[in-house]
């Protein structure tokens, strides 16, 4: 299933679909954060970051556009993360 497909589909609460996203892309937000984070924060942080970042993604599902690939809405969520829970790793 291409990015788009899956989009639609977690539209319509599909769990495989979000299943999907999870195995497919679960391990390159948690390199992300990894590579972002280093051992600044406990890779229990990290893992629950990974994990807001899809709860994140299925709760605004309905506000996803299709014409985008996924990688966009990671690295927006991360963001917001970085600002709301680790203020303190921003670079100033």
């Amino acid at each position: 299933m291409t990015d788009k497909e899956l989009i639609k589909q977690i539209r319509i609460n599909d769990n495989l679909a979000m299943k999907e996203i999870l195995h497919r892309y679960g391990g390159y937000v948690a390199a992300v954060i990894y590579n972002a984070t280093g051992s600044a924060i406990s890779q229990n942080d990290r893992d629950e970051v990974v994990a807001d970042v899809f709860i994140a993604l299925w709760k605004n599902s309905s506000k996803l556009d299709e014409a985008k690939p996924l990688k966009c809405y990671w690295q927006m969520q991360l963001g917001q993360f970085w600002q709301t829970k680790f203020p303190h790793l921003l670079l100033h």
